[in-house]
């Protein structure tokens, strides 16, 4: 079920019979609870398979809060790639998720990330400090299914600040990301439908021509309506072969 926010309309023809069928299509934006639900499930899938077997280590840093939000929200990507380049120099590769979430009160960002290296509290701690995190950073081991989970928690219920939400929808930033060794697996096509545009151009002058035509002699009749998740059809019997027209 996707949120309907878009609806594109097709005709065709088979023998006498036009078709009108309307495809509704999602937005796919973070900020439409639908969407958002959809696209957080599809991480959380990823997520799943590429630390499948792994042990998992559940990291949340924040940013200072004298900081302006608005730069806090641009900084906390370029802090992470910092800290990412200390870590990888101190204990090897690893692989992570990271997603974005906005403290309820302050509205301030928060970073969430899966990887699968073992980090030292203490050390982690300074090293986001220095990296242009806040003081405190917190680092867990937990399940792979409580992972899944908490990527959908995180995802699905959007930033929890609408100040923060405005500000990374004009800045054009990123609610999640991973690391390249965790492939990205296929998107779950229930949500979208394939469109030819021959769909759409290419009965329309049979269309005109046999409208005008058949409704001065009450030819053209509903033959059925048909109704799913992802679109509609209207089934109309125009009276003649359309390979003739």
């Amino acid at each position: 079920m996707n949120c309907r926010k878009f609806a594109v309309t097709a005709l065709g023809v088979e023998g006498t019979k036009l078709k009108i069928k309307q495809y509704f299509l999602p937005c796919n934006s973070w900020s439409c609870p639908e969407c958002a639900k959809r696209k957080a499930r599809h991480v959380a899938k990823t997520t799943k398979k590429g630390f499948e077997g792994e042990c998992i280590r559940f990291v949340t840093l924040t940013m200072c809060a004298s900081k302006n939000l608005s730069k806090a929200a641009c900084d906390i990507k370029e802090a992470w790639n910092r800290l990412r380049l200390a870590i990888t120099r101190r204990f090897g590769t690893f692989k992570y998720v990271w997603t974005i979430e906005g403290h309820k009160i302050s509205g301030m960002p928060n970073l969430h990330i899966l990887l699968n290296k073992y980090i030292p509290q203490r050390w982690l701690s300074r090293a986001a400090y220095r990296c242009g995190f806040g003081y405190v950073a917190d680092i867990r081991k937990v399940k792979t299914n409580d992972a899944f989970d908490y990527v959908v928690k995180y995802l699905g219920k959007g930033l929890g600040s609408k100040t923060l939400e405005r500000i990374m929808r004009e800045q054009r930033l990123r609610r999640w990301s991973k690391s390249r060794s965790i492939k990205t697996d296929e998107k779950d096509n229930k949500g979208f439908t394939a469109i030819r545009i021959s769909d759409l151009i290419a009965p329309l002058d049979f269309y005109a021509s046999q409208q005008s035509r058949n409704q001065e002699r009450n030819e053209v009749r509903q033959e059925s309506f048909e109704v799913d998740n992802n679109s509609f059809t209207l089934t109309y019997d125009v009276g003649s072969d359309a390979s003739n027209i």
